[in-house]
């Protein structure tokens, strides 16, 4: 398989120690490829699979993100579907990073230095990656969309980007964590 990630991907996405578990990061990339990126890109996998290191051509524009005239007529850019793995790498990071498996069962890492984090707030943190990483897809098949002829296979039936006919940006599930407020009236 040729689609791969290194711990450098994951700059400015989120924090992945210089130090990490590689073995659990490298779990969460496969994962990630298989079961995220794969059922998304359908007839077109193979393709990407075969070409996801080419320095030029459509399928570089499709991995390393690129500038593109939407249908309004504009310039627009999209991260490209290495930022989109890496979005689905790091939620499922997040998740597996946060236990081991010992001879005794499975055991959160702790140590006198450290607090665990409660399961919760990891999922929610995981979930808040995953959705992330759904709206940037959602803006690589608006740049699939006008680019059709160069992805043969991708089927675009039943996607909800940001097709000509699409409702770009109108909703979004990736919500930050912190304090919310109402306005309160009499």
């Amino acid at each position: 398989m040729a689609i791969s990630l290194t711990p450098a991907d994951f700059k400015g996405v989120g924090q992945v120690a210089t130090h990490c578990d590689l073995p659990k990061l490298n779990i969460a990339i496969e994962q990630a490829i298989e079961f995220d990126l794969g059922p998304i890109l359908c007839n077109l996998f193979g393709l990407v699979d075969a070409e996801w290191r080419q320095n030029e051509g459509p399928i570089k524009d499709l991995v390393c993100g690129s500038t593109y005239k939407n249908c309004g007529g504009y310039d627009t850019k999209h991260a490209g579907l290495r930022k989109v793995l890496v979005y689905f790498a790091y939620a499922r990071y997040r998740v597996i990073n946060a236990e081991n498996d010992t001879p005794n069962g499975a055991v959160t890492k702790q140590n006198d230095w450290s607090i665990p984090k409660p399961l919760a707030e990891i999922k929610a943190m995981s979930s808040m990656y995953k959705n992330m990483g759904a709206v940037t897809m959602e803006k690589v098949e608006a740049f699939i969309y006008k680019n059709i002829e160069n992805y043969p296979g991708y089927n675009l039936n039943n996607k909800k980007g940001c097709g000509c006919n699409g409702s770009c940006g109108t909703k979004t599930n990736t919500r930050s964590f912190g304090f919310s407020s109402k306005t309160i009236r009499k």
